[in-house]
This record gives structure tokens, sequence and C-alpha cells, in this order.
């Protein structure tokens, strides 16, 4: 559960993946930091998805968020229903 102040992901070796299949829920945002790849699965719950390097994996469905692409790879690979979704760098979304 994500309370106001948000939480952070952090994959940090370039050669590792995680992979979430539980919800994350909560009113903060939620970073994905570190080079490697995190793969979220599932329903996803949370206001804000920030990714500022390396790979997110995006096979959940995610409701009325704003997703922002800080840097790395963003691959969405399901529904994100009333989401938008801001690609603020080269190699975009």
């Amino acid at each position: 559960m994500l309370d106001s102040g948000g939480g952070e992901i952090g994959v940090t070796n370039s050669a590792a993946l995680l992979t979430l299949t539980g919800e994350i829920s909560g009113s903060g945002p939620l970073t994905k930091t570190g080079a490697g790849t995190l793969t979220v699965t599932g329903p996803q719950d949370y206001d804000t998805l920030n990714v500022n390097v390396g790979t997110l994996n995006l096979n959940a469905n995610l409701l009325n968020a704003v997703i922002t692409h800080n840097g790395g790879r963003l691959n969405i690979n399901d529904s994100v229903n009333g989401s938008t979704v801001n690609a603020d760098s080269p190699g975009g979304a």
C-alpha cells in the first residue's frame, strides 16, 4: 500500500529481472528506478507511475493514472483506460 509519499522500486543491476504479481495500491506515486527490468502484472490502483531508468513492462490493468516516462523503456501490454501517458524523453513510451 502506497501512502501519499509514494514508493520506489529499484532494480539496480542491468541484468536483473523482477516481477511483481500482486496489486499495488494507494494514493502516492510509484517510481521505478535502476537499470534493470521490472514487470508489473495484474490489476493496479495508484495515481502516478514514474519510469526514470531501466525497463518497466506494464502487463497490468491500470485505471485513471498518470504515467510519466522520464527515461529508460516503458512497455504497455495491457489496459490503461482513463490513464495519461507522458513520454518526456527520447526512447519514448
